[in-house]
């Protein structure tokens, strides 16, 4: 398996290129009154609304921090209903190949409500592995609904019509 590698705080992840669709810079994006706090923005993305999930934040306690290594990675997966989520994330730097046999399951405590699901070592420490389909807290599941329901208004409200 191909990881893509990342960073919050000193914690290292990947997550399988297989559900990136691409990894675009890190953009103004574009803010959505009242909406949650790990959702960093909209993103016009090749014409679609793309809501952004602020990684930072939704695995530690601040935003991610607009560096040269910052990057909004586009996820599609075939077990997600929604189109297209975007992950925001610092350190996106480099891709990793690991055996996917070493993975050891994660499923501790609240198993399958962690966006961790397996966690494999290397020489440079632990890397734990992002499920995507778990990415979306229950909580902001029909908020992205509304998103995809409403793409049309939103992409006129971004164009500033």
């Amino acid at each position: 398996m191909m990881l893509l590698m990342l960073k919050v705080s000193d914690n290292r992840y990947g997550i399988n290129v297989v559900e990136i669709v691409e990894v675009v810079p890190h953009v103004l994006l574009q803010k959505l009154p009242k909406s949650p706090v790990i959702i960093a923005g909209l993103l016009n993305y090749r014409g679609h609304i793309v809501p952004i999930i602020d990684g930072s934040r939704l695995m530690g306690d601040r935003s991610v921090k607009k560096c040269l290594s910052s990057r909004i990675i586009i996820i599609k997966s075939e077990k997600m209903r929604s189109s297209c989520i975007g992950f925001l994330a610092e350190n996106v730097t480099e891709t990793l190949k690991v055996d996917d046999s070493q993975f050891t399951d994660a499923s501790i405590g609240e198993g399958e409500k962690s966006v961790v699901d397996k966690v494999i070592l290397d020489e440079n420490g632990m890397i734990q592995h992002i499920n995507v389909t778990r990415l979306i807290p229950n909580e902001l599941k029909s908020f992205m609904k509304s998103v995809n329901e409403n793409e049309s208004s939103l992409e006129d409200m971004m164009d500033g019509s």
